[in-house]
């Protein structure tokens, strides 16, 4: 397999070879830098969930990244899913920047 010449599908490669399921890490980094944004998952059944987010997110970046086929538009769909949830104004703020990345 050739290596991609996107620095952000290669880093998405890298990751995967070294880990084999990043949503603990993911998770893990979000909830210690906001750790208001805990409360806003189930704290039983949340795994799968959590995990569907986080792929439908990569997919999104890297759709982003690359052939940018309308994938990425799911941030901004989701985006406003989630502000109609009324997040926290910290968490938000938190996301507001990369969520301007993808308008």
């Amino acid at each position: 397999m050739t290596a991609s010449s996107n620095p952000i599908e290669r880093s998405f490669g890298l990751a995967a070879e070294r880990c084999e399921d990043l949503t603990p890490l993911v998770y893990r980094r979000l909830f210690e830098t906001h750790p208001e944004a805990r409360t806003m998952f189930r704290t039983e059944g949340s795994e799968l969930v959590k995990g569907s987010m986080l792929a439908l997110t990569i997919d999104a970046i890297l759709d982003f990244a690359g052939q940018r086929t309308g994938h990425f538009r799911l941030i901004t769909s989701e985006a406003s899913s989630h502000d109609a949830r009324a997040r926290s104004a910290k968490v938000e703020a938190g996301f507001a920047s990369d969520r301007a990345l993808f308008s």
